[in-house]
């Protein structure tokens, strides 16, 4: 919807007075200047005609989060509220303008004497020149105002947008934001501003515009189908948002203007409609300075702003998901406290990695040992001796292999892991099968760890 009510302002009669003598009466009045354009340019397209040449370099991609838009309710009737709450009708300030920091009140108003600070703009032929009246006469005129209302807002300035992008001759941008050499610390550039993006009126047409509105949702990063071309104005000004740390923007042709914000995961955002560049009620310096109010809400002391939604957002977009670190020890069951697997080959740590000087090799995450039942190094040979001792009574079929087995000295230099001194049989069925000694290299040992459960008649 273009909105654009045509309440005639009731002519003043009296002396002229300034504007910071009443700001409130002062953007009631303030109506923006007709702009002309050069002869120069081919004729407007029609109305509900769009001008299908907003060739914005953009596609998908895969960064982008936003999803959905929505309307903002009752934008013009907030904006009304919320100046008669806020706007002083008492003298505010000093001057109309500020001369130290460039600064002045620059929209015409009936009853109201405005200084001409702006040089003649000319008829616009160029992005560039648009740029100007955008810049120059709203713009200039409502930062100066926030500086006097609100005295938090003094290190705001206009910034216009030098980056060199392939888009320049279609799309420029300008920051309401903090006074980048008035930026001493990191956080300090996160402070909220707004983005004004500008296209010329032959680019960006009322009924584009209206379809910039009125999109419902933002096709997902990997679509197979190209932006359209009100999508690709929703890419750029996603992208410039989300360079620039803002959340809150405003789109203008100069003769049409609508006044946006993203949610704090830019997964969602929120519009309101097509207002006309006459619109008297509100006026485009009320709705600015509405909107430039609500973006640095948490900074300024004034009554209703408008507040953003509370909207679900995808998880990983989130800025930061805090998780608690677990810093209690979980105590050993009981199954644990007495489990007393040890390898008489090596010694290992807890953790199961093994720390001898020929080469260490991750074996796996075994339970934590208490320390009190900590790994013991043990001689090898000693110990193939006890087992072989212990088993003397066994039965002879079982015996008889390792009767067969070189039964010479062995020494601790010679057995290099348990696998080089074990023989493998299988009694079942009155078969016997004599196991073969194998070189097992340490980097492709493994352990099967149901071999270290009680009773499983393994003994290392």
């Amino acid at each position: 919807m273009f909105y654009d009510p045509n309440q005639p302002i009731v002519p003043y009669r009296g002396h002229y007075d300034l504007a910071h003598h009443d700001f409130q009466r002062y953007a009631n009045a303030a109506v923006l200047p007709e702009m002309q354009l050069s002869p120069s340019l081919p004729p407007l397209p029609h109305p509900g005609h769009r001008s299908h040449m907003n060739r914005l370099a953009i596609q998908h991609e895969m960064y982008r989060r936003l999803e959905y838009m929505h309307a903002i309710e009752q934008f013009p009737q907030n904006v009304l509220e919320f100046c008669k709450n806020n706007l002083p009708v008492d003298s505010t300030g000093d001057a109309d303008s500020d001369w130290e920091h460039g600064t002045a009140i620059t929209v015409p108003a009936a009853g109201f004497r405005i200084v001409d600070l702006v040089p003649p703009m000319g008829k616009p032929a160029d992005v560039d020149r648009v740029m100007k009246w955008v810049v120059g006469y709203p713009l200039a005129t409502v930062n100066h105002i926030m500086h006097l209302v609100h005295p938090e807002t003094a290190d705001y300035t206009v910034q216009d947008g030098t980056d060199e992008d392939a888009d320049k001759q279609l799309f420029l941008w300008a920051k309401w934001g903090r006074d980048e050499n008035s930026i001493t610390e990191a956080r300090d550039a996160w402070y909220e501003s707004v983005m004004v993006f500008v296209q010329p009126p032959w680019i960006l047409t009322k009924a584009d515009l209206e379809a910039f509105v009125k999109a419902p949702s933002f096709p997902a990063p990997n679509a197979q189908v190209p932006l359209k071309s009100h999508e690709r104005v929703w890419a750029k000004v996603w992208d410039m948002c989300a360079q620039k740390h803002s959340r809150w923007f405003v789109l203008t042709s100069y003769y049409g203007w609508v006044f946006g914000a993203f949610s704090e995961a830019r997964s969602v955002a929120f519009v309101s409609d097509v207002i006309s560049w006459s619109s008297q009620s509100p006026t485009i310096v009320q709705c600015l300075y509405f909107w430039f109010s609500c973006a640095v809400g948490p900074r300024i002391r004034s009554a209703g702003p408008w507040t953003m939604p509370e909207v679900p957002e995808p998880v990983d977009s989130q800025r930061r998901i805090s998780i608690t670190r677990q810093t209690a020890s979980i105590a050993p069951s009981n199954s644990e406290l007495s489990w007393s697997a040890r390898s008489s080959a090596r010694s290992h740590t807890p953790s199961a990695v093994d720390t001898d000087d020929e080469g260490t090799v991750i074996l796996g995450q075994l339970p934590s040992i208490p320390s009190n039942r900590g790994p013991q190094r043990k001689d090898v040979a000693a110990k193939v001796a006890e087992w072989t001792q212990s088993h003397a009574h066994s039965p002879a079929s079982y015996m008889a292999g390792f009767a067969n087995e070189n039964r010479s000295t062995i020494s601790a230099a010679s057995v290099t892991s348990i696998s080089s001194v074990s023989t493998v049989r299988d009694t079942s069925g009155n078969a016997e099968r004599h196991g073969h000694y194998v070189m097992v290299p340490q980097k492709d040992a493994r352990l099967n760890h149901s071999q270290f459960r009680r009773g499983s008649g393994y003994h290392g």
